[in-house]
C-alpha cells in the first residue's frame, strides 16, 4: 500500500508540474487549435481549381503502367500559415456499404504502394492561400478492379518543452480516395535489337565492326527496351574464322527500362592482319523485372529469353588493303593481254 501511495503521489506531482508549466509558458508556445482546423480543408483538383471543380473526395479511372496523377489542393482560411502533414492508407467497405480508413499511413500498407512516398509529407500554406500537390499514381501491370484508399491529414504537431504533450489530442481528417483500374493490364516484354550504320562491312546491319587506330578490333550493337516492363539484359559473343582465331566473352548485365536504348560493345583485341574474315554471333538474354509485388502475375510474364544474330565480319586492315591491291596488280598483268602496237611503214 505504501508503495502504491509513492506512485499516486509522483503521478499527481506531475500532472501539477504540467499545469504549472502550461500556465507560465504556453502563451510562447505555437500550437494549433481546433478553430486553426476548422480553417484549413483539403480537396482534389485533377478537374481544376474552380469552385465546381475542387472534390472533397475522388474517383479516377485508370490504366496499368499509364502515367495517372492526383492533384491534391490544400486550402488555409486562417490568418497564419498553416503546416498540413498527410499520407496515405488502406480504405475499406464496411459492412452497411460505408466507406472507411486504415490508420496505417506507413508505407506498409498496400494503397500506399500506388503513390510511392516516404512516410508522411508536409507541405505549409500561408494565411488566406491555397497550394496544389501532384502526387504520381503507379498501378501495377496486372491489377483490375475497384481500389479504395484514402488521404488522412492533420496539423503539423507542436513541440513541448514540458509534460503536456501526454493530454494533447491529435485530430486528423481524411478525405476518400477510389481508383478504377478498367480490364486486364496487358505487360509487354519485348527487347529489339536496331539496326547500326557504319563500320567495315558486316552482312548483318544489326552488327557493327569496326577497326581503331591501334588495330583493335570492336564490335557493337544497338539494344531497345520495346516493352514496358524493365529487363536485365546480358550478352555472350563468339568471334571465329577457318584461320583457327576464336573467341568467346561475356558482357556484363545492363538493365533497361522501358523505351531506353544502350548500345553493347565489346573490344575483341588487336587482331592478326591475315585473319580479316570472321563469323560473329552473338546472344542477347533478358529478364523481366517487376519493381512491383509480380505474385499474381502469370508466370509465362516472368521467363527469360534469348535472341541470336550472326553475322560474317570483314576487317579490311590497311596491310590487308594493300596485299589485295597487289595481288589484283598481278592478276591483271597475267590474265588482261597488252595491245600490240603495229606500226604501218
Amino acid at each position: 500500500m505504501y508503495k502504491k501511495g509513492k506512485i499516486v503521489w509522483f503521478v499527481a506531482l506531475c500532472f501539477l508540474c504540467g499545469l504549472f508549466v502550461n500556465y507560465w509558458y504556453g502563451a510562447s508556445w505555437t500550437t494549433y487549435t481546433e478553430d486553426d482546423m476548422n480553417n484549413v480543408w483539403v480537396r482534389f483538383c485533377n478537374e481544376g481549381t474552380g469552385e465546381q471543380q475542387l472534390k472533397k473526395d475522388v474517383s479516377l479511372s485508370l490504366e496499368p503502367w499509364k502515367e495517372n496523377n492526383l492533384c491534391i489542393y490544400f486550402f488555409n482560411v486562417g490568418d497564419k500559415p498553416m503546416e498540413f502533414v498527410y499520407g496515405f492508407s488502406q480504405g475499406k467497405i464496411g459492412k452497411q456499404g460505408e466507406k472507411m480508413c486504415e490508420w496505417d499511413m506507413t508505407t506498409g500498407n498496400s494503397f500506399s504502394k500506388l503513390i510511392p512516398f516516404t512516410n508522411e509529407r508536409s507541405v505549409t500554406v500561408e494565411a488566406k492561400s491555397y497550394k496544389t500537390v501532384t502526387e504520381n499514381i503507379k498501378i501495377p501491370l496486372g491489377m483490375s478492379g475497384a481500389i479504395y484508399g484514402c488521404i488522412a491529414y492533420k496539423l503539423a504537431v507542436p513541440q513541448y518543452a514540458g509534460v503536456w504533450w501526454m493530454f494533447t489530442l491529435v485530430v486528423r481528417r481524411t478525405a476518400h480516395i477510389d481508383f478504377f483500374v478498367w480490364g486486364e493490364g496487358v505487360i509487354k516484354n519485348n527487347i529489339k535489337i536496331n539496326e547500326l550504320t557504319w563500320g567495315v562491312f558486316t552482312t548483318n546491319k544489326k552488327i557493327k565492326a569496326e577497326v581503331d587506330e591501334n588495330n583493335r578490333l570492336k564490335v557493337s550493337f544497338l539494344v531497345k527496351n520495346d516493352g514496358n516492363i524493365a529487363q536485365n539484359v546480358s550478352v555472350t559473343w563468339e568471334v571465329s574464322n577457318i584461320l583457327w582465331f576464336n573467341k568467346i566473352f561475356n558482357i556484363n548485365t545492363k538493365q533497361l527500362t522501358p523505351g531506353e536504348k544502350y548500345t553493347f560493345t565489346a573490344d575483341l583485341g588487336i587482331i592478326p592482319f591475315y585473319k580479316w574474315l570472321f563469323a560473329a554471333t552473338f546472344t542477347v538474354n533478358n529478364t523481366p523485372v517487376f519493381d512491383f509485388d509480380a505474385s499474381g502475375i502469370a508466370e509465362k510474364y516472368k521467363q527469360s529469353w534469348t535472341i541470336t544474330e550472326t553475322a560474317n565480319i570483314f576487317m579490311f586492315t590497311r596491310v590487308v588493303v594493300a596485299i589485295l591491291l597487289v595481288v589484283l596488280f598481278l592478276l591483271y598483268r597475267v590474265f588482261v593481254p597488252r595491245k600490240k602496237i603495229v606500226v604501218v611503214q
